[in-house]
């Protein structure tokens, strides 16, 4: 029957191809008109009918694969809708778990759990770094003397602020990881990047270990007590965003991923983006021109991330600046990445944040200094890394400041409407 080949047409559409619902509606449309004018239509029109129906009933109602084939059991049941995160669940749910005080602030919540977070910086990965006594030693000095929460504070470029279904559903999947990591799964957040982010450099025949995306997952899971989190690092070194975008667009993801895409998406290429192109002309200012060139390729990227997962939920994209130098004489055009960075993360409210304007006049002031950069290389030590880690952590912690904060101010407005509600009823 013409509904029997609709289900079955549409469960191949769900079980082949995630990525199909940008492609079905076109495809159904040709093959319904060009049979429609050889035949005088035929079941073949049904079959393009229901891919543009299958379709956007999925993008429409963001109906999840497993309740969508059920249809085909029990054609009466009525899809069941994903699970609706109000207000009030938010703040009762994530925001209490981060803290028990409202508001707060990522930099309140940085100082209060100070030693929780230095002792979720130690990598166990590493053993020979995870033992050293002098490496604690100066782990202790960096976060309680000289990398204070005002000065990650000067990282946070920028924090998403009408984006705010996109935290909401990052957060709910950190809340009901947590309440059970047996049934729900972690945040998934891929990063993308060069040699820098693959961690050559970091560690001798460690990289990866030692990059800061795995810091950054270490950090997270560790204070928190539960594998809360995953992050894939996906750099190549050699690359710059412009291959990114190609990955994002046709879901270059590790196969746990692959199906359902990440939560969050991080470029992490500042410092290739950073590099002058080739054949520039000595009339040509090259602040300029990386300061135009990295507005271009990145913009490209954010709405190619923003836009790659039609059937779910949009990811929330970050950029990190991991960029000291040297790759320009000016400082003002080692500067350029985050100037154009900036600039697009408030056009577009996405996250930006930068390791390099937490430590930037540090580094400066003594550049034979290995702790944080490399004069003579853009590729650095451990230390860096963790320093990264730690930028990006605090950036996460403020977004969630942010986050709960008006989460806050939803409820209380909504609480405040149904009041004044009741009141103009009870005048009646």
């Amino acid at each position: 029957s013409y509904t029997h080949t609709f289900m079955i047409f549409s469960q191949n559409i769900i079980k082949s191809d995630i990525n199909y619902c940008r492609r079905a509606p076109h495809v159904g449309f040709l093959t319904m008109t060009m049979t429609m004018i050889s035949r005088g239509g035929s079941w073949w029109m049904w079959m393009g009918l229901g891919a543009i129906l299958t379709c956007t009933i999925v993008n429409t109602h963001n109906i999840s694969s497993k309740t969508f084939l059920m249809m085909e059991d029990n054609a009466a049941q009525k899809p069941k809708p994903k699970q609706h995160v109000d207000v009030d669940s938010q703040d009762d749910g994530f925001c209490s778990f981060i803290s028990t005080t409202s508001p707060f602030t990522g930099t309140r919540l940085w100082q209060e759990h100070l030693p929780r977070i230095i002792k979720a910086s130690r990598n166990p990965l590493i053993p020979d770094l995870f033992t050293d006594k002098e490496e604690d030693a100066k782990l202790h000095k960096l976060l309680e003397e000289i990398l204070s929460a005002s000065r990650f504070r000067r990282g946070v470029r920028h924090i998403p602020t009408f984006s705010h279904e996109i935290l909401q559903n990052i957060f709910h999947i950190v809340q009901m990881r947590v309440q059970d990591p047996d049934k729900y799964p972690p945040l998934h957040i891929a990063v993308f990047g060069g040699s820098v982010t693959g961690g050559r450099g970091c560690y001798p025949r460690l990289g990866r270990q030692c990059a800061w995306p795995q810091r950054l997952e270490l950090l997270i899971n560790q204070f928190a007590k539960k594998d809360i989190v995953k992050v894939h690092n996906l750099a190549i070194g050699g690359t710059n965003t412009g291959s990114a975008i190609k990955s994002v667009k046709y879901w270059f993801y590790p196969e746990e991923i692959a199906k359902v895409g990440p939560d969050v998406i991080i470029n992490s290429y500042s410092t290739n983006d950073s590099l002058p192109r080739d054949g520039l002309g000595p009339d040509q200012d090259k602040v300029t021109v990386v300061l135009e060139d990295t507005r271009n390729i990145n913009g490209a990227f954010i709405r190619e991330a923003l836009q790659s997962k039609p059937c779910r939920k949009t990811p929330l994209v970050v950029h990190v600046d991991d960029y000291l130098g040297p790759q320009q004489q000016q400082v003002l055009g080692d500067m350029s990445y985050i100037s154009a960075i900036t600039q697009l993360a408030k056009w577009y409210d996405t996250m930006a944040i930068s390791y390099a304007e937490v430590v930037r006049d540090i580094f400066y002031m003594d550049t034979k200094d290995p702790t944080f950069g490399n004069v003579m290389n853009v590729h650095f030590g451990h230390w860096a890394h963790q320093t990264i880690a730690w930028s990006v952590g605090f950036g996460f912690m403020e977004l969630a400041s942010a986050f709960c904060d008006d989460e806050y101010n939803l409820r209380i407005k909504h609480e405040n409407k149904n009041s004044s509600h009741l009141v103009s009823h009870d005048d009646r």
